[in-house]
């Protein structure tokens, strides 16, 4: 897919779309965004104004369908409010969504460079937007800015994603191409899906210590007794404590998410059952599960929270999706994608872990490279009456 923002040429879209090798073109309403496409994908019309294209797009990648926004905001503060309400407007119905295109302003004063600095209610006009519909910025590779003219170099060009394309498709990238011809510079979203490249490290949840029977797992793993000494014992002990851990944490947690599931289904037997007959008994049991149901959802929280290492809200404040939408990002932030081994480029998952184990394994593994030689340089301290008594045989006194 291609699409090009404000084409200033005079011939129509079908003629670029023949000269550029794609099978379909889609517009706008005033022809100032133009959406190629391959055959392979299929794609259904949702909103077409002036200032965005909001398509429906199918294909063997995306069986369900995403939805893609593609914008073209116009200069004024006034024409872009405008856009930002209709994008409000927009019911993106859970799916994943990318908005992508020139948004003509910035979100942060280190956005622009050179000229009169940003206005602040310009800035906060499209942050509240993004708020609104639960967009975060998508991060970018490359040049800091994607327009230029003169002396002045600002980011006018950007993706954003809901948190469901995050969750959809979390290796999302996306690269700021050089100009050319272009005061824009081209931006190039590369979607690939997630792989598991190893083992799951072991990592402390905080979850575990909200259980009643947390301490007495620890307790009973530590103070088993174990052959060794020293830091030899101390390692022991935490190699099986964490194995006791991971056991501890199937048989009592398990599935974080389907105990929620399970516990709602729970709640929902006992409050029918409690609506047809409201006994003493009845009212206990749908306590009972209500009190579940609250225990799963807020260890579900400490779980995201944690994951999203988000230390600036309270213990109490609950926004699961909000969390999960952050370890996404973060994860994605995290991730390499290319390396430099030897002089080449690496950019296969494979290659670049083979590269990381290589790397270490020389800088941390060497040969004893001590030399009888340089022994002469290590002062002598002890006499030779001393070294006499130390070489001596201990003799047994009664």
């Amino acid at each position: 897919m291609l699409v090009i923002i404000e084409p200033k040429v005079k011939l129509d879209e079908q003629y670029f779309c023949r000269r550029l090798g794609f099978d379909k073109v889609i517009s706008n309403s005033n022809s100032k965004i133009w959406c190629f496409m391959k055959e392979d994908l299929d794609c259904e019309i949702l909103i077409s104004q002036e200032q965005f294209l909001h398509l429906r797009i199918f294909s063997d990648f995306w069986p369900n369908g995403i939805l893609c926004t593609w914008v073209y905001a116009k200069h004024t503060r006034a024409e872009r409010r405008e856009l930002w309400d209709a994008l409000r407007n927009v019911d993106d119905g859970e799916e994943p969504w990318l908005l992508g295109g020139d948004f003509n302003t910035v979100l942060y004063c280190s956005e622009r460079k050179g000229g009169a600095a940003p206005k602040i209610r310009t800035m906060e006009d499209f942050g509240d937007m993004m708020m609104d519909c639960g967009l975060q910025d998508a991060g970018f590779e490359g040049s800091k800015f994607t327009w230029s003219r003169s002396r002045l170099w600002q980011r006018l060009d950007r993706f954003l994603f809901s948190h469901t394309w995050i969750q959809a498709f979390p290796l999302s990238r996306i690269q700021h191409l050089t100009r050319n011809v272009s005061d824009h510079c081209p931006l190039l979203l590369s979607v690939k899906q997630e792989k598991k490249t190893g083992p799951t490290p072991f990592r402390f949840q905080n979850m575990w210590s909200k259980h009643h029977d947390f301490k007495h797992c620890v307790t009973t793993s530590w103070q088993h007794p174990i052959h060794g000494h020293g830091m030899f014992a101390f390692q022991q002990k935490l190699h099986r404590i964490k194995a006791a851990l991971k056991l501890w944490n199937t048989e009592v947690f398990g599935n974080i998410f389907q105990n929620i599931t399970d516990a709602e289904q729970r709640v929902k037997i006992a409050e029918q059952a409690y609506d047809g007959d409201p006994s003493d008994e009845n009212l206990i049991a749908m306590n009972k599960a209500t009190a579940e149901l609250t225990f799963a959802l807020s260890v579900e929280e400490s779980y995201w929270k944690q994951k999203a290492a988000c230390k600036w809200l309270e213990e109490g404040e609950k926004n699961t999706k909000y969390f999960h939408s952050l370890t996404k990002k973060k994860r994605k932030q995290s991730r390499i994608y290319k390396i430099q081994h030897n002089g080449a480029t690496l950019t296969k998952a494979e290659d670049i872990k083979v590269s990381v184990v290589d790397y270490f394994t020389q800088a941390f593994t060497r040969e004893d490279t001590v030399s009888v030689d340089d022994l002469h340089w290590v002062p002598n301290i002890l006499s030779e009456e001393d070294r006499h008594q130390l070489n001596a045989t201990p003799q047994l006194k009664m």
